[in-house]
């Protein structure tokens, strides 16, 4: 048998025995004639898988046998990215100690950083869609393992003096891909010591919020005041309208609005009501008021039980309450001054004391909320 036949990947022998770290049984190979410089169908060579592996010595035999730490494949990917996706904290700490380029990037501008905050977000939302399944709880707990080793990561590059306000190819940094996860976001940030670099300070007042949405509004930048409500969901809040309001509330990707868009693009509601259920972020305890405007919206009682029902299963989690306790406490903490701070919008039929003047709020309220839901669904949804 040739030993250095190939499957259809162009991999000869050598590259699964890399990925699995088995050091005894490569050289084995390599001394019985196994192509230790064999490349496959992308041009990576064995240390690729070496450093997924994580085996650090593997990787020493390797580099003195002549593999390079800086070999450059595919758009830019070294050997650098492969630890870090893995979330290979020694084999990475081997690579930079041999001359890794820590700033090396790929054709999207991404330096090894933004590989750590991707995988957290692939794999926290891995997680969150087998919370519900009891059977999935062992591997729920290797991809949090898994996790914790790329936070690790994450800590070598920024000890490394890796930039973190490098910017891709989409002028985001690499924390940014971590925006709306907050509890990552917050541990990697510290550590990064970008705190200040939040988009909304914890000191932004009431009015600040109010002003912000009003002056949007009066913009018609609604793709603005959507994006500010996914990374901030309770600001929804403070948006006076009251179909765009519903129309915002909401997870990212199954807000009502979504929900809507569904269905109209032909989703059964037996889907929609499955996808509704699926999610990780409660709805809010709608009113009367607001169920008689979703039913008015063409939501039918079943879609909207199924946000009832999501939201209170969540709350009653013990597990997802730590999660969604700061999101719910505030709900119920803007709800309760109301009337006393006049942020949430009240029904003019329904208060006898006038609206504070407010130009803005006032134009909005006599000549956009006619036409606004339309307007604002079809430039959104």
């Amino acid at each position: 048998m040739d030993i250095n036949s190939k499957n259809d990947f162009g991999e000869n022998v050598l590259f699964p025995v890399a990925l699995n770290g088995n050091l005894k049984l490569l050289k084995y190979l390599v001394e019985n004639g196994a192509d230790i410089n064999a490349t496959n169908n992308q041009k990576f060579t064995i240390i690729f898988p070496a450093t997924s592996s994580g085996n650090v010595e593997l990787l020493d035999f390797l580099v003195q046998k002549g593999l390079s730490v800086n070999e450059t494949v595919l758009g830019g990917i070294t050997p650098i990215f492969n630890a870090t996706a893995s979330g290979q904290a020694d084999a990475l700490k081997f690579l930079l100690k041999k001359g890794a380029n820590i700033n090396q990037k790929t054709n999207n501008n991404m330096t090894p950083l933004f590989n750590v905050a991707i995988k957290i977000q692939e794999k926290d939302t891995i997680i969150k869609s087998w919370s519900t399944y009891p059977y999935m709880a062992d591997l729920s707990e290797k991809e949090r393992k898994n996790i914790e080793n790329l936070i690790a990561c994450w800590k070598v590059l920024i000890d490394a003096k890796i930039d973190p306000d490098a910017l891709d190819n989409t002028n985001k940094k690499a924390i940014d891909h971590l925006v709306g996860n907050q509890n990552y976001y917050n541990i990697l940030a510290k550590y990064a010591q970008v705190e200040k670099k939040v988009a909304i300070q914890p000191k932004t007042t009431n009015e600040d919020i109010k002003n912000k949405i009003n002056s949007l509004i009066a913009k018609e930048d609604f793709e603005a005041i959507k994006l500010l409500t996914e990374q901030n969901p309770n600001y929804v809040n403070y948006i006076v309208n009251d179909e765009l309001r519903l129309m915002l509330t909401g997870p990212k990707g199954m807000k009502v609005g979504d929900i809507k868009k569904l269905l109209k693009n032909g989703k059964s509601e037996t889907i929609v009501i499955s996808l509704i259920k699926r999610v990780q972020i409660p709805y809010k305890e709608f009113t009367i008021e607001e169920i008689d405007l979703l039913s008015k919206m063409g939501l039918s009682d079943k879609i909207i039980s199924s946000m009832i029902d999501v939201t209170t299963e969540l709350s009653k989690d013990d597990k997802k309450r730590k999660e969604q306790e700061a999101y719910l406490n505030e709900h119920k903490k803007i709800s309760e001054q109301k009337n006393e701070t006049k942020v949430i919008y009240q029904n003019n039929n329904t208060s006898n004391e006038p609206n504070p003047s407010n130009p803005v709020t006032e134009t909005i309220q006599n000549e956009a909320v006619k036409h606004i839901g339309k307007m604002i669904f079809d430039k959104l949804f």
